[in-house]
């Protein structure tokens, strides 16, 4: 297989899995809370995908993971 096809290959396997993420986060969203374990996985979520931005956004939904998820069944580190 040569270098430009087996490239094209992983380009189209990656905007199939953006495709599938968004998706899937549109999904979430929709999804209403019922309890403060959902809240704290959604913001777990939200954490993860900004993580990369390391702007004011990503620092207080950081600090919103670190302070509710103790009080759930994540737990501290998930």
């Amino acid at each position: 297989m040569s270098d430009a096809r087996e490239m094209l290959e992983v380009e189209l396997q990656m905007k199939e899995l953006v495709g599938r993420q968004d998706r899937s986060l549109e999904h979430l969203a929709q999804l209403e809370a019922t309890s403060i374990a959902g809240v704290a996985g959604k913001l777990t979520v939200a954490e993860r995908l900004l993580q990369d931005e390391a702007g004011a956004a990503y620092r207080l939904i950081a600090d919103c993971v670190r302070e509710i998820n103790p009080l759930t069944r994540f737990g501290p580190g998930l």
